[in-house]
């Protein structure tokens, strides 16, 4: 019998023989590993891409895949595979050990404070250091991001450090989202990169919501466009190379390089004369951009991340709309970067099921794919469509209809540029028509890969298969009904629940998303009769603006035959041609605006003379047999008050008749709202108008257009 002395002994050298066991089977395990990746990759790249591993290679990636280090690269748990290897953070973070949560938190808080006393140097310098100690923390990008682009810009009082701390902001999530990128490798082997959604979601946002929709939006959307040129085009020496005069030839040549800047400048920016928009690019000349100055030389930085606007790197679907590493055109603008990002933001997703309604996110690995936080799934697939649309709306709005381009100085133009004609913009890159295409083959491209375009015969055919579920568990059409397990219940039960579940997640998701809505109008807006319209809208505006009221009419009448047709030759109009786009309530408030704005032309250039006419009548009709003091009383307001609000308009606008089916081209609710929007009427949409004289029934009013 062995003593306790003895037994402990064993014990011990037990324990050391365990110990030495795991230490050779960890240290065989880690490096036989490296040494089978290497003897792999040695063979792999030894053999032509098409010849197939000999045993050997095959041997070495079976004991490579056994490995520690290939286990820790797949399941993504080395630094250098969550992301960007930092060395001067690496090292902050491991001096810092259990400390790092503090000495964050305390950065945290002392940034806040620093912002409140506008020390916006010292507030840079914490965010960076906060994003070092916490690199791989979505937060901190997110919200230090937003910070610098939303709370700090701001507080500037000029535009040009508003735009400094908006790009700030940018940049910083850009370097966040390109520190995290995941590296992995598959279980055979190979390589592959995930990034995050997210970051690159919240970049598109900051574009397309600061520049497209911010107070200041014409401003900062200039400047973003100056940050693409390179500097030698727009510095002082190229256009005004004595220091008091326009080089006129030098910048007829910008003009022609960059029509979308020089008329935003024009028109929205108050720059009349040449002087004045050589002065706004002097002025503004530094601020970030794509470009650094080498040997004298404008040359772009070689980092894509150093740039302003940051453009996605190295990615396929962009590259060739938003190259980080050449220069872009004059019609480079914040939606196409914005666009750029959201396409970007969606390379991590997992695939949907194709042509198949859902409401939740498939089934993904999510070691490959990542899954973005806000907003919804079917939302966050609609971005780049979204985008699109943005871009043709803006170039709408600017005058940019299709490719006949702009009209320097043209008719309703009181400064003059150019002794001659000058055409500029005049190709597909600047036509809304264009873009207008290009969104309606991204909302259509959607509609087909989510379900939203489903026929009327697709839907039968998923009630009737829907019947054997509802039946079975008493569901009723409009209810989710208990959520099943496909494992747990029959083929052709969980068959008809999918059915089921399809046609309710396409309600659903065409609720939040407003497909419909985007893809009529841009079904509608591609077409030739549409942007005719547009144009004339846009020119009656600008021509009324000018004084030419007659001119202005003409358009406006053009427009609305266009709109609604000629019932008297039989020709269709276009709100006719395109029922969807007419019955959309969003365009219905569009045009109903232009309609009052049309009226309320036709008041001001013929008020007086239709207000006497009314007058005469009611006068008439008082003094002729069985006098009517109601005339009398309309015939003094109309004479006497010919300004007055609660007098009813003399005048229809083309949009408030009917249609060839005697229906109303809008209906009555948008209608009674846009009133109330405009001042029209002075009351709620459902109590009546008080006080408001009638009009003689024999009393014709002006006829439409």
């Amino acid at each position: 019998m062995k003593t306790s002395a003895e037994l402990q002994r064993q014990s011990y050298f037990r324990k050391l023989l365990y110990f030495g066991l795991i230490l050779v089977l960890f240290t065989v395990m880690t490096f036989y590993g490296t040494a089978a990746e290497f003897v792999r990759n040695t063979f792999a790249n030894a053999r032509s891409p098409e010849a197939a591993p000999n045993w050997l290679e095959r041997r070495a990636d079976g004991l490579a895949g056994m490995s520690v280090a290939r286990q820790s690269r797949i399941l993504q748990l080395n630094e250098s595979d969550q992301g960007q290897a930092d060395l001067a953070g690496s090292t902050a973070r491991l001096s810092l050990s259990g400390a790092r949560g503090f000495a964050i938190c305390f950065l945290w808080i002392s940034t806040i404070e620093k912002q409140k006393k506008h020390e916006w140097n010292e507030v840079e310098m914490r965010v960076n250091t906060i994003t070092k100690l916490q690199p791989h923390f979505l937060t901190p990008w997110l919200f230090q991001s937003w910070n610098l682009s939303y709370n700090v810009s701001v507080e500037a009082d000029r535009v040009r450090d508003k735009y400094f701390y908006i790009s700030k902001g940018i940049s910083l999530l850009a370097e966040g989202e390109r520190i995290n990128r995941y590296r992995g490798i598959d279980k055979s082997g190979d390589q592959y990169v995930v990034g995050n959604p997210d970051m690159r979601f919240w970049i598109a946002f900051y574009y397309s919501n600061k520049f497209g929709s911010s107070d200041e939006q014409q401003t900062l959307r200039s400047l973003f466009q100056m940050s693409c040129i390179n500097p030698a085009k727009r510095h002082k020496n190229s256009l005004r190379p004595d220091d008091r005069n326009v080089d006129m030839a030098a910048f007829r040549e910008f003009v022609q390089q960059n029509p979308l800047l020089c008329r935003r400048l024009r028109d929205y920016l108050g720059c009349a004369q040449p002087e004045q928009v050589v002065d706004f690019l002097i002025d503004n000349f530094k601020i970030p951009n794509r470009y650094d100055e080498v040997d004298q030389k404008w040359v772009l930085k070689r980092r894509p991340g150093d740039q302003f606007p940051v453009l996605p790197d190295e990615f396929a679907l962009t590259k060739e709309a938003a190259p980080p590493h050449s220069e872009v055109g004059g019609d480079f603008e914040s939606y196409r970067t914005s666009w750029a990002w959201h396409v970007f933001a969606q390379e991590p997703l997992p695939q949907a099921p194709y042509g198949k309604p859902i409401a939740t996110v498939p089934k993904y690995d999510p070691l490959r794919y990542r899954i973005a936080r806000a907003p919804a799934y079917i939302l966050f697939r609609n971005m780049p469509a979204r985008a699109l649309s943005y871009y043709a709306e803006r170039l709408l709005k600017e005058g940019w209809f299709d490719d006949s381009g702009w009209v320097v100085d043209d008719v309703w133009t009181s400064e003059h540029w150019f002794e001659d004609k000058l055409v500029v913009g005049n190709n597909a890159s600047y036509s809304s028509q264009e873009a207008w295409k290009k969104a309606y083959q991204a909302w259509d491209s959607i509609g087909r890969e989510h379900g939203y375009l489903l026929t009327e015969a697709d839907k039968r055919n998923l009630n009737n298969e829907a019947e054997l579920f509802r039946n079975t568990l008493d569901v009723k059409p409009y209810l989710m009904g208990p959520d099943l397990v496909e494992e747990q219940v029959l083929p052709e039960i969980w068959k008809s629940y999918d059915a089921h579940q399809q046609l309710l997640h396409l309600q659903q998701n065409l609720q939040m998303t407003n497909f419909r809505h985007h893809l009529y109008r841009a079904e509608a807006e591609k077409d030739d009769r549409t942007i005719k319209v547009r144009r004339l809208l846009f020119q009656a505006h600008r021509l009324w603006k000018a004084a030419n009221r007659n001119q202005a009419l003409a358009r406006f009448e053009e427009a609305f035959r266009e709109l609604i047709g000629d019932a008297k030759q039989g020709r269709q109009g276009l709100l006719e041609a395109f029922p969807d786009f007419r019955n959309d309530n969003l365009i219905q408030e569009e045009l109903l605006e232009k309609n009052f704005a049309y009226v309320h032309a036709l008041e001001l250039t013929n008020n007086e003379g239709m207000h006497s006419a009314v007058a005469a009548a009611s006068l008439a009709g008082a003094v002729s047999p069985g006098c009517n003091l109601g005339r009398l009383y309309s015939a003094y307001l109309y004479k006497g008050l010919p300004n007055s609000r609660d007098l009813p308009s003399l005048f229809l606008g083309p949009l408030e008749g009917k249609d060839s089916r005697n229906e109303p081209w809008t209906n009555e609710a948008n209608l009674l709202q846009i009133k109330g929007k405009l001042g029209l009427i002075r009351r709620a949409p459902n109590q009546p108008l008080q006080n408001a004289p009638a009009l003689p029934s024999d009393m014709p009013l002006t006829p439409q257009p």
